[in-house]
């Protein structure tokens, strides 16, 4: 599970300043204040292992939470008052949520296939849309930037793909992927800074080099805007969670080892690190501002509540934001550049679509040049099966014309075939009239055995009978005294 959606998380709405922990039993703490008034906490769900968070230009607060149920939870709060919505959409295992300056709501979580994306213009209204973009895509970064333009980061698991796509408003339509970098195997979850001039910042850690990577779309055209140069740096230790803080002119990336300590990097990639030790004070929380929600290392002041501490920065940042309007509006020179910077903005968002559009069009042109390559490996080798399959119906028709020609010979060879068989038949024919004739002889001869058995049973009963009558005879002529005597 993405470690990141455990961290605490802290967001200013409206005048009220939010709080929420998750504890290890599951349950979700929230705490809130106003002003100068002491902070509330309170259970806001009690099932929970995951959850976050997102402001709107309403002042409300968006939580989404989820645990072991199919089903996620939605909570709006308001200056404290809590109103639970429906969210027709099953629990995804990382899930992100966001809400731009213009009122463009959006959430980015795990389907079945691909990726669901919900748009949310009309809150509480939701339109849901699943993209067919393969089971093995992950959500690993979601923003909205000031014209209600969605940037998504995706990570690919099967390939070690990272992705960059936009999403349009109220369009629901995506941009073509843009490989950001490719072989990836990660150690933990990029991570990803929107900053306040729209510049894009993503860093992660490679699990087989153990290095730190980090690469940013700056706002504006060419030659300075876009897409930059990925640069990386190697870690000491294994790195357990990484973060940014924005900070002018290059924001700072952080790593979280093991062993407690965070490593502070420079954007830059020049400079030395910088190496602090987490504390109570000094520590990792998620902030939800417009348009993204950001993992940032917090450091709190000492005898100051968080939440105090959080509206006290806003408030110290309206106040600036007002002076300097204030002065802009006294002096009209002030004023008309602040206008052009307007424009400038505007018109670096626009050139920065067309820059985007272009690199997706490079993609595409590259993409296609390489299935060029594919197909034609491929025709190559179809064309050589083919050849080789030619040969052998050569072969085969060699031996089926061999065969026309035997059969061709074969009337004449039936013909002969014909009177064999004619004179075979005949010679059978006088064997079965030779074989009737001597078994007529045969049965003729065995009656006359017959006969002749019988007859010479009956003499030699004869002949018995005669020499038992001599036997006897002579017998008594044994007996008889002679005359003499």
């Amino acid at each position: 599970m993405n470690s990141t959606m455990k961290l605490p998380l802290a967001a200013v709405a409206g005048d009220t300043a939010y709080f929420l922990e998750l504890q290890n039993d599951g349950f979700l703490h929230i705490s809130c204040a106003q002003a100068a008034e002491p902070a509330e906490r309170e259970i806001l769900t009690a099932e929970c292992n995951r959850f976050t968070a997102a402001t709107d230009r309403e002042g409300r607060l968006h939580v989404l939470t989820a645990g072991d149920g199919p089903r996620p939870a939605y909570f709006c709060i308001k200056s404290g008052q809590v109103e639970t919505v429906p969210f027709p959409v099953r629990a995804a295992e990382t899930f992100f949520l966001a809400f731009g300056s213009g009122g463009h709501g959006y959430y980015l979580g795990q389907s079945d296939k691909g990726i669901t994306l919900a748009f949310g213009h009309d809150w509480p209204k939701w339109n849901f849309q699943d993209y067919d973009l393969g089971a093995s895509l992950l959500p690993a970064g979601l923003a909205v930037d000031s014209a209600g333009y969605a940037h998504l980061v995706l990570c690919d698991t099967s390939e070690g793909d990272l992705l960059y796509l936009t999403a349009e408003p109220r369009q629901y339509r995506l941009s073509s992927p843009l490989q950001l970098s490719t072989g990836l195997q990660l150690q933990t979850p990029p991570a990803l800074l929107f900053d306040a001039v729209q510049n894009i910042h993503l860093a992660w850690v490679s699990a087989e080099d153990g290095q730190l990577h980090y690469r940013a779309r700056l706002a504006g055209g060419w030659p300075v805007g876009g897409w930059q140069q990925e640069f990386s740096r190697p870690l000491t230790e294994k790195a357990m969670l990484i973060a940014f803080t924005e900070a002018y002119p290059h924001p700072q990336i952080w790593v979280v080892a093991a062993s407690g300590h965070a490593r502070c990097f420079p954007a830059t990639g020049i400079e030395e690190e910088t190496v602090c030790q987490l504390s109570p004070s000094a520590l990792f929380l998620r902030k939800a501002r417009a348009g993204v929600c950001d993992v940032c290392f917090f450091r709190r002041d000492e005898g100051i509540p968080l939440l105090t501490q959080l509206l006290t920065e806003k408030k110290e940042a309206e106040s600036t934001a007002e002076k300097a309007a204030e002065e802009e509006e006294d002096n009209p020179f002030f004023l008309h550049a602040r206008r052009l910077l307007a424009e400038k903005k505007r018109l670096e968002l626009e050139i920065s679509k067309k820059d985007a559009s272009l690199a997706q069009l490079q993609r595409m042109l590259e993409m296609s040049q390489e299935s060029v390559k594919k197909q034609s490996r491929l025709l190559n080798d179809r064309l050589s099966d083919i050849q080789a399959k030619m040969g052998e119906l050569r072969q085969k028709n060699s031996r089926l014309e061999a065969k026309i020609q035997e059969l061709q010979d074969f009337p004449d060879r039936l013909q002969q075939a014909e009177k064999a068989l004619q004179k075979a038949e005949k010679i059978i024919a006088d064997y079965k009239q030779q074989v009737a004739q001597l078994q007529h002889e045969l049965s003729f001869y065995m009656r006359r055995e017959k006969e002749y058995l019988e007859q010479i049973s009956k003499l030699q009963a004869e002949i018995n009978a005669k020499k038992g009558l001599w036997e006897s005879f002579a017998s008594l002529l044994q007996k008889k005294p002679s005359v003499k005597k």
